[in-house]
């Protein structure tokens, strides 16, 4: 053992010096490498070790939200998913403080079954794929100043029920060590349009804004009965009747930062549209 006896602590601090060398070295090149994200899951999804990015990015001041934007080639933002179809792929990290000065990130799709479904094309600035339990998770090859990481994603061949994308995030001090960062995570569930298409009249609701802090508006037709609004964990936190037609305020300033999902219900019962909002 080093530095037994005093008066051998210079001869011993010779002798364990390199092992000291070795070890600073190693827990430098570790903290280099996590700033090009890690190579093993961390998402929180399911079959993973349970270790998240919220285990070492801690006590920082920092509040993180997210938000998953998938459109289709016309840059219309959608809530479902249609077999074999190719979606511009977004995820946005942001932090409520508007403190943070980097932004991290890791998400991977996974079915009903937890496997990994579709596929990840056209990575964007400062995104790389890893694989990690028979899966591919995007994570950031770099922190990022504005939180906002691209991609393209093609949905599986066939119809497989819901996807969920689980989704970590870091929200960050910039100066390269985990201490003083913050970190969360989430997932967005993604149904399929052909599993509901029989039930649905689809027609995707007008809402606007989708970033807010206070009020989202939302068009109102003849047709709408009822509006149901559901937090990122599927929980209904609110229930609307009797909708006026045309523009219908919501009043959204008591939720908790974060996304959420807005479903229409027609006069017939049958679901009618969604469309997704980020409260900040």
């Amino acid at each position: 053992m080093c530095f037994d006896y005093p008066i051998t602590m210079t001869l011993e601090y010779q002798r364990c010096r390199p092992y000291v060398i070795v070890f600073l070295a190693f827990g430098l090149l570790m903290l280099l490498s996590n700033r090009e994200g890690r190579d093993v899951g961390n998402s929180n999804a399911p079959g993973e070790t349970g270790t998240t990015c919220l285990n070492c990015h801690i006590r920082g001041p920092y509040t993180p939200i997210f938000d998953l934007l998938i459109s289709d080639g016309a840059g219309n933002r959608v809530n479902y998913y249609l077999p074999g179809q190719t979606y511009n792929f977004e995820v946005r990290v942001a932090d409520v403080t508007a403190k943070a000065k980097t932004f991290g990130f890791q998400v991977v799709p996974l079915d009903e079954e937890n496997n990994f479904v579709g596929a990840w094309s056209q990575l964007g600035s400062r995104v790389r794929k890893i694989k990690d339990l028979g899966r591919e998770y995007l994570t950031h090859s770099a922190p990022s100043s504005t939180g906002i990481f691209k991609a393209v994603w093609t949905a599986p061949e066939k119809d497989l029920g819901n996807i969920t994308f689980y989704l970590a995030g870091v929200t960050a001090d910039g100066e390269g060590a985990s201490i003083g960062d913050n970190a969360d995570t989430t997932k967005f569930i993604i149904p399929s349009l052909t599993s509901d298409i029989k039930n649905m009249n689809f027609n995707p609701l007008e809402v606007f804004p989708s970033i807010t802090s206070d009020r989202i508006n939302v068009q109102i037709d003849s047709d709408l009965e009822s509006l149901l609004v559901f937090d990122i964990h599927g929980k209904l936190v609110k229930k609307l009747h009797d909708l006026p037609i045309g523009n219908y305020p919501i009043e959204v300033v008591d939720f908790g930062a974060g996304s959420y999902l807005i479903q229409g219900i027609g006069k017939d019962g049958i679901k009618t549209g969604t469309a997704r909002f980020l409260k900040f």
